[in-house]
């Protein structure tokens, strides 16, 4: 019973980050498309921020991934 809990869970959690998107990159269900979500957050100073830290985020994945890689793979090979 919990692994169908956790899967109805992690299904309408998908539902909802697909209709988010989809809002915000197509305009659909009332949403206003690329050009009006990205003039919102560049009139807020999102993008700027975001931007700002984007060498950050991707240093931390990159060692993330490659801790992972060595720590998983690295034993098995390619």
């Amino acid at each position: 019973m919990a692994d169908l809990g956790l899967l109805l869970i992690r299904l309408m959690i998908g539902f909802v980050f697909i209709f988010y998107g989809t809002q915000k990159l197509f305009g659909w269900f009332g949403g206003y498309g690329i050009k009006g979500t990205g003039g919102w957050l560049e009139s807020t100073g999102i993008l700027f921020i975001l931007g700002f830290f984007l060498p950050l985020g991707a240093a931390l994945i990159t060692i993330i991934m490659i801790s992972s890689i060595v720590k998983v793979h690295g034993q098995k090979g390619f």
